[in-house]
């Protein structure tokens, strides 16, 4: 393995995920989510998240963000516009991990404390 390019700009990175054939999203302690053109290394935008992001996931056909965050809150956003979709609370612990069913209808989140979250997407 060898890199092609760095992306600079997330601080205390916690989740990277493609978000197109030529887009990634990363988020961390900054509080946002920051897109990335793959082919520049450019910054394109940034989202507002509210919270230090604890974990990111992408649904299956990459259409939704998953994030969550230190305010133990659950967040959808549409990957093209940024725009939130839905929220969710998990009410203890941070989350660390989140897992989309195949079929992107279900959402796992596994919180520092153990407790495993299966929620209705």
């Amino acid at each position: 393995l060898a890199p092609l390019l760095t992306f600079f700009g997330c601080a205390a990175l916690n989740g990277v995920a493609f978000v197109g054939p030529t887009e990634i999203v990363c988020a961390g302690s900054e509080r946002k989510l920051i897109f990335f053109d793959t082919t520049s290394g450019r910054k394109t935008r940034e989202v507002d998240v509210g919270a230090a992001v604890t974990a990111l996931s992408l649904s299956g056909d990459h259409s939704r963000i998953f994030v969550a965050g230190d305010d133990t809150a659950l967040r959808v956003y549409d990957a093209s516009t940024g725009a939130i979709i839905a929220t969710g609370d998990a009410e203890v612990g941070n989350t660390t991990i989140l897992a989309p069913s195949p079929n992107s209808q279900f959402l796992l989140s596994c919180t520092d404390t153990g407790a495993v979250y299966k929620w209705v997407i």
